[in-house]
């Protein structure tokens, strides 16, 4: 278990790649199967659950090659999405589609 700085936690990896100026963030694991927590500390209402995804420089990443979906609660709305099969590697950006409102 590592606690950084920014008040960030993860379990089995440094949760280090985090953008702690938006999002306070719980991650569990390493590569397309890890699974991330966040909430906002900007004083926003998202809740982020996702696997294989990071927040950095206003954007969602991938962690790894592979897919990504993603949960989003922002006050009373719950959105679910996904994004395609990543073939570029850590800190390709992230384009969601929508699945679910």
């Amino acid at each position: 278990m590592r606690l950084d700085s920014s008040g960030n936690l993860g379990l089995g990896v440094t949760p280090s790649a985090w953008d702690a100026t938006i999002f306070r963030t719980a991650q569990i694991g390493t590569g397309a199967g890890s699974v991330s927590l966040s909430g906002r500390s900007d004083g926003g209402k998202d809740l982020v659950l996702g696997s294989n995804l990071y927040y950095a420089s206003s954007s969602f990443k991938y962690v790894a090659n592979g897919t990504a979906t993603m949960y989003r609660m922002d006050g009373a709305t719950h959105a679910w999405y996904y994004a395609g099969n990543n073939t570029s590697g850590t800190g390709a950006n992230i384009s969601f589609t929508q699945a679910m409102t």
